[in-house]
Parts: C-alpha cells; sequence; structure tokens
C-alpha cells in the first residue's frame, strides 16, 4: 500500500522470516513471540505492604511452520543439537505492508532448534506436508 499511514493495523498474513540472513520459505505460519519478566514479591521488616520488583526476563520459543519441501536447512540444524553440535543462530521475523515492503521486524538472538515435526502422513487429506520447526532464543528484539 503506497499510502500506508502508521496507525494502520497490520495485516498478520503478509511476513517473512530470515535466519542468519538467509529467508525462509514458504513459511505458514509464526507462534509465540513473546517477553516477559517475572514479578518478585517483598516486604520490608514489619512493613505490611508486599512490594514487587523485575527479576529475570523471559522470552518465549518461536514455533515456525513451513510447506515441507527438499529444503533440509530446518532438519539439518535440528539434527546438529541431537548430535551434540549446538548451533545458536540469529534472525529476524520480518513485518510486510500490502506492496512486500518491510514495515517492522522482531530479531532475535542466539537461537537454537529444541523440536522439529512433520505434520501428520494422509492419504485423505487435500493439504501439503507441513514442517515445525521451535527455537529457543535469548532474546528478541524490536528493531
Amino acid at each position: 500500500m503506497p499510502n500506508r499511514r502508521s496507525d494502520d493495523p497490520l495485516d498478520g498474513f503478509n511476513f517473512a522470516i530470515e535466519i542468519e540472513g538467509v529467508t525462509q520459505g514458504p513459511v505458514i505460519a509464526i507462534d509465540l513471540v513473546e517477553t516477559s519478566t517475572a514479578v518478585m514479591s517483598h516486604k520490608r521488616g514489619n512493613d505490611l505492604l508486599v512490594r514487587a520488583t523485575p527479576g529475570r526476563h523471559h522470552y518465549g520459543r518461536i514455533t515456525v511452520r513451513r510447506a515441507y519441501t527438499d529444503d533440509d536447512a530446518f532438519w539439518q540444524w535440528r539434527r546438529a543439537v541431537s548430535d551434540g553440535k549446538l548451533e545458536r543462530k540469529s534472525g529476524s521475523i520480518i513485518l510486510l505492508d500490502g506492496a512486500a515492503k518491510e514495515v517492522t521486524r522482531f530479531n532475535f538472538f542466539e537461537a537454537w532448534p529444541c523440536r522439529w515435526r512433520l505434520s501428520t502422513f494422509d492419504a485423505n487429506a487435500e493439504g501439503y506436508l507441513v514442517e515445525e520447526l521451535e527455537i529457543v532464543c535469548e532474546k528478541i528484539e524490536k528493531g
């Protein structure tokens, strides 16, 4: 959309994901881009008020689902972890406008795959196989 305003909502279906600068695809969905901070409660002496302060920060796991093709990059990355060769990578989830122009991105750091899954093989299904990769990361920044 050439005349997009800054307060126009973004479409949830127009996005891409890059890992180490390589665009992955065809991506169907990305779940759980999340950050949270633990709440620490404490009292001081005989003060009746329970106070709250921020504790440790936590970044949720990112689940990427894409149509299964002969590109086995996700499988190889997960396989390396299960073989004891932890390979941490950085990447970005990129939100696009209607003209496929980048609007914003969420960068994740020190990521590695903790789970890989392939959808059910079903002779009666009308869809395609879906590959799913769950990624743990140490930090997410909007940039």
